[in-house]
């Protein structure tokens, strides 16, 4: 199952007026105890109350662009602890980090953020789809503005830790050498194929590509003939398919033909189920370990982020936080995993929603007929 672990960054305007069409996070989920649940208020950081209102309506943002239309088939449980997480690992440290950064004076969003948060709040009404959505659910532009202020007070936040914890160059370096593995570029190839499709392999079709190859052979342009005659979706890039690994998934005869070619050769006649096809392999890259020059800037925004998440961690010894729904003993905070059991249930669930979801994309797609 997918969990949020962290502050998540927002690219989620397109998708809100789907998110907002469920039901599922408009609910109220999990045993509430203590005066403020009464009242609506599940959380208290400082003297700032939490809603219950505001947990669904983030939660009615995220959990969409987590599982999109897949949302219905949550279990009530599971909702429930994506609830919790949206709320400890998402509106808690919001809160934290404001309330930190008006301690310091420096809690005010200046104008350029707050010109974004308009701009981006602005941009979701546009959408009549969206607004109607809205609307329904009798959502206010506060709900939506809230959604980009966590994210400008995360950029803020984030600017002070780099300022008061560092990412130096022996961090990134050392980081690079603890990790070469990951900077690792596997062997890859690259090739263009020209496809005549025929299912039934009939002799009127293998003569179309006979006649194609010998043009090939002849020095006719390969990706103008690919573009003239290939019945694939990448004719119209003249048969390039890009760079690819030998993990690639495509059709066994395909992939035994290509990975026989050197640069600049041109196959045989290759039958897949697909049809016929002429295959070019254009360039091939050995494995190569990328350098720390090019992934220095990568690694520090990582690093940056990782003693962003620390320092808001540290926050909570700066605030009293209090929670008027249930809480796990052991840590003090609304529990954010479901018991293993469960957890292995939802895992299958996942599994057979996906490989339905992969199967309707299958059959609604016309994709590369090669595998």
């Amino acid at each position: 199952m997918k969990y949020i672990k962290e502050v998540v960054a927002f690219g989620l305007i397109a998708a809100l007026a789907l998110a907002l069409s469920f039901g599922a996070c408009s609910k109220d989920g999990g045993a509430a105890t203590g005066d403020g649940a009464a009242q609506g208020i599940i959380a208290k950081v400082g003297a700032v109350e939490i809603s219950q209102t505001l947990i669904d309506h983030v939660c009615a943002f995220l959990l969409y662009n987590t599982y999109g239309e897949r949302i219905d088939s949550l279990p009530e449980d599971e909702q429930q602890i994506y609830k919790n997480q949206i709320l400890v690992s998402f509106i808690i440290q919001a809160e934290l980090m404001e309330q930190h950064l008006q301690k310091e004076g420096a809690g005010e969003l200046d104008a350029d953020a707050q010109a974004r948060i308009t701009s981006a709040v602005d941009e979701a009404y546009a959408d009549e789809t969206v607004k109607a959505a809205l609307d329904e659910l009798k959502v206010e532009r506060s709900d939506a503005e809230y959604v980009f202020e966590v994210q400008e007070y995360y950029q803020q936040f984030k600017t002070e830790v780099a300022v008061t914890d560092p990412v130096t160059d022996d961090d990134i370096q050392a980081f690079y050498i603890e990790n070469e593995q990951y900077f690792v570029q596997p062997k890859q190839w690259q090739a263009s194929h020209i496809l005549i499709e025929d299912a039934d392999h009939t002799s009127e079709k293998r003569s179309e590509i006979e006649s194609i190859l010998e043009k090939a052979q002849a020095g006719d342009d390969f990706a103008e003939l690919a573009k003239e005659y290939s019945n694939d979706t990448s004719a119209d890039a003249g048969g390039d398919l890009g760079y690819f690994d030998e993990t690639v998934s495509f059709v066994p005869e395909f992939k035994e033909a290509v990975f026989a070619l050197e640069p600049g050769e041109i196959s045989d006649i290759v039958e897949t189920e697909f049809g016929y096809h002429i295959i070019k392999l254009t360039d091939i890259q050995e494995e190569s370990t990328q350098p720390l020059a090019d992934m220095e800037a990568d690694i520090k925004a990582y690093l940056e982020d990782e003693h962003t998440g620390l320092a808001i961690e540290a926050l909570k010894d700066e605030f009293t936080i209090e929670y008027f729904i249930e809480v796990d003993p052991a840590t003090g905070e609304p529990p954010t995993e479901l018991p293993e059991e469960t957890a292995a249930e939802g895992a299958a669930i996942d599994a057979a929603i996906g490989a339905a979801a992969d199967e309707g994309s299958a059959a609604g797609e016309s994709g590369t007929n090669v595998g």
